[in-house]
Order: structure tokens, then C-alpha cells, then sequence
């Protein structure tokens, strides 16, 4: 009788435990459902100091505009690429700047580091919207090339230390649409970033806007989704025209902050938006304002760049007060979602 009592005890026990189990595991599973982000943006707030990057002295190539910032942090050095142009030539072209701490910045060399080409070429009119990781020993760059007739398409340069440029011979590496698809006049302010051994772009189609998914192997040789563009324009919203989009990705979730311009075409500002694959996308709404009417930003705040420094999210981005662009910087934090399940242990 004792015996057919203790097992049965047992077996209620063991019942319980798995009920309870269910219970934790399906609780977890809704609350991380309802939290679908492993880290979640916090607010973004501005920094006071702002622009970090302003426009260089007068004569220089970059004194009206020095915007569309790429940034990565090598060692202890963050390391900036980005567009500018001055006010006595319209071209643009690709400096370097260097930062001990992704605030103060000093540029590397009174020149750009990467040039239009030679007439007639594809890049002969402007090279722009650095897009800079390193892999391994090398820094990867792609980058917006416009010909004589502003028709973009997406180049290739490696460099040995982020200064020295050399252009593939192969350029462009990513071509407009044929016919008259969404992309069959302008590709460009391209995003890359490598995971594993592939590497995956988003990019602007179109002259207004759009964003469009492309696959490659090696960064070369790139195929693009069926089902481009993977973030359309809107309908008349803030970011009624969708453009310069800027990925990272935390192992499960792939995370964008792309620019978006209202239908005036005079309002840019920063929205963000969460995908499981790198195609199908979820808009969160806009996260970073422009300026105050009056400030260095008050018209315009886009092109951004994003880095995650532990639990800091950091963000360089343009800024457009009517006359010049400069680049700014804002932080958030970023909660980490890291759930664990304790079950507890079976007793015998």
C-alpha cells in the first residue's frame, strides 16, 4: 500500500513539474513574442556638441558640405568615411576623418581619399555614400558612383589602411533595373554588412526612393531579391520616400535605420525598422527628428550611420540647415534581451 502511494505521489509530482514546465516555456515564449527585439532601442538623445563633423575651412574640397557619414570602430579609433563638396565645386567626392572617441574628429589629409573618375566613366560625375567594413586586413568599401547623365549605380575599392583606395576593375558591381522597373535609373547610398562568409546589401533605387535587397558571396558578384523593393515609398507620411538605408545585425534580428523624406521632398528624417531575414520588414516609426528651425539640423536629418558599443547604440548622421550639411552624433541605449529559463529540478 505504501509503495502504490509513494508511486503514485511520484507520479503526481512529475505531473506537476512538467505543467509547471509548460507553463515557464510558453510564458517565456509569449513574453518574448511581445519583446520580438533582442536588444531594443532606447530614446536617442542628441549630443550638445553637435555637428562633430563640421564643414572644413574656405577653399577646401569639403567647406559647403561634408555629410552621409560610414563609421566603424578599429581597435580603440573610430574611423569615419564620407561625402562632401565645396562651394565652388558642386562634385562630390569621399574624405577620412579618424576620433578617439566618436566625437572629436580630425580629418586625414587636405584631399579626399576616393575621386570621380576619368570622363566618360561610370563614376566620372560624383562618388558618394561611403559604405566601409573591415574584413580581416582589408577595408571593403561600396560606394554610389554617378556618370555625366546622374545615372547611380554601386562601386567597389579596397584599401590595406582605410586611406589608400584602389577601385575595382570590375566596377560597378551593382547595376540599375532594366525596362522600367522600380530601380532602372538610380542604385546607390548602398549599405553592406557581412555575416558569416555572405554579405548582404540594402540600397536606394530609384531617384525617389525606395529600398531594395541584394545578395552576394563575396561582395562582388551580387544578385537582387524578387521581391525588391523590400521597404517601399509611403503614402504621404514622413517617410513618403524611403532611401539610404543602414543595417545592423545582433545574431536574430537584422535592425535599419533608413531616411525618411515627407512628400514635399524638403523634410528628411531617421525611422527605424526590424526584419527576421533581411527582406521582409517591420517599420517602427521615426526615431530622429531634424532640428529646431534655426539649427545646424533644422531642416534635414538623415543619412545615418549606427554602431552598437557595448549597451551604447551611437549614431553619426547629416545634418541640413538650408546652406550645409555637417554631421552630428546622438546615443541610445540599448536594452538586451537575454531570457533564460530556470526549471526546477526533478527530485527523486
Amino acid at each position: 500500500m505504501n509503495q502504490k502511494r509513494s508511486f503514485t505521489n511520484r507520479i503526481r509530482f512529475y505531473g506537476f513539474c512538467a505543467a509547471l514546465a509548460v507553463f515557464f516555456v510558453s510564458g517565456w515564449a509569449a513574453h518574448a513574442r511581445a519583446l520580438a527585439d533582442p536588444f531594443i532601442p532606447g530614446a536617442w538623445t542628441k549630443s550638445t556638441d553637435n555637428p562633430v563633423l563640421t564643414i572644413a575651412t574656405p577653399g577646401a574640397w569639403d567647406d559647403q558640405y561634408t555629410f552621409a557619414p560610414s563609421v566603424l570602430l578599429d581597435g580603440t579609433t573610430y574611423k569615419m568615411w564620407y561625402a562632401g563638396s565645396s562651394t565652388s565645386s558642386t562634385i562630390r567626392k569621399i574624405g577620412y576623418a579618424i576620433s578617439p572617441d566618436g566625437t572629436t574628429w580630425t580629418r586625414q589629409g587636405s584631399s579626399p581619399v576616393l575621386i570621380p573618375g576619368s570622363t566618360g566613366s561610370w563614376d566620372a560625375g560624383h562618388v558618394s555614400f561611403p559604405s566601409v567594413m573591415k574584413d580581416g586586413d582589408t577595408y571593403k568599401m561600396w560606394y554610389t558612383g554617378l556618370d555625366a547623365s546622374d545615372i547611380g549605380k554601386v562601386g567597389y575599392a579596397t584599401s590595406p589602411d582605410g586611406f589608400t583606395w584602389t577601385k575595382y576593375i570590375g566596377n560597378p558591381v551593382l547595376t540599375i533595373g532594366t525596362g522600367n522597373s522600380w530601380d532602372s535609373v538610380y542604385v546607390g547610398a548602398a549599405n553592406v554588412i557581412k555575416v558569416g562568409s555572405s554579405y548582404y546589401m540594402w540600397y536606394r533605387g530609384g531617384l525617389n526612393g525606395g529600398i531594395g535587397y541584394a545578395t552576394s558571396p563575396d561582395g562582388i558578384t551580387w544578385t537582387k531579391d524578387v521581391n525588391n523593393p523590400v521597404i517601399a515609398n509611403g503614402s504621404g507620411g514622413w517617410d513618403h520616400y524611403a532611401y539610404h538605408p543602414r543595417v545592423l545585425y545582433d545574431g536574430t534580428v537584422f535592425h535599419m535605420w533608413y531616411s525618411g523624406g515627407d512628400p514635399t521632398g524638403n523634410l528628411s528624417q531617421v525611422g527605424y525598422a526590424i526584419s527576421s531575414d533581411g527582406a521582409h520588414w517591420t517599420r517602427k516609426g521615426m526615431v530622429l527628428p531634424q532640428g529646431t528651425a534655426g539649427a545646424w539640423d533644422g531642416e534635414s536629418a538623415d543619412h545615418a550611420a549606427v554602431l552598437q558599443v557595448d549597451s551604447t547604440l551611437k549614431m553619426w548622421y547629416s545634418g541640413f540647415n538650408g546652406t550645409s550639411y555637417q554631421i552630428g552624433y546622438a546615443s541610445a541605449e540599448a536594452t538586451i534581451l537575454n531570457h533564460k529559463i530556470f526549471l526546477p529540478a526533478m527530485v527523486r
